[in-house]
C-alpha cells in the first residue's frame, strides 16, 4: 500500500512520492472483516517521475533494498 501519491498528483507535475506499507492481520476471506488484528508497518517509500503521459519510472524503497523500473501505460 502507498499513501501521500494520489492519482491527482500526477497531473500537477511530473509525479509524485509517498511511503510504502506493509499490512497484515486483519480477518480471514471466509468471515466478516475486522480491523482489530491489523497491523501497518511501513517498509520504505515509493517515486512515481513520468516523462510523458504513457511512459515513466518507479523508484522505491523496501526494507533498505532499492530499485528502479520502467513503466508502461497499459491500454485496455
Amino acid at each position: 500500500m502507498a499513501s501521500n501519491c494520489p492519482l491527482t498528483s500526477a497531473t500537477s507535475g511530473n509525479g509524485c512520492t509517498g511511503d510504502l506499507y506493509q499490512v497484515s492481520g486483519g480477518s480471514p476471506l471466509t468471515v466478516t472483516w475486522t480491523g482489530a488484528n491489523r497491523v501497518v508497518t511501513k517498509v520504505g517509500s515509493v517515486t512515481f517521475t513520468f516523462s510523458d503521459a504513457n511512459t515513466g519510472l518507479m523508484s522505491y524503497t523496501v526494507n533498505g533494498v532499492a530499485a528502479t523500473r520502467a513503466i508502461t501505460r497499459q491500454g485496455f
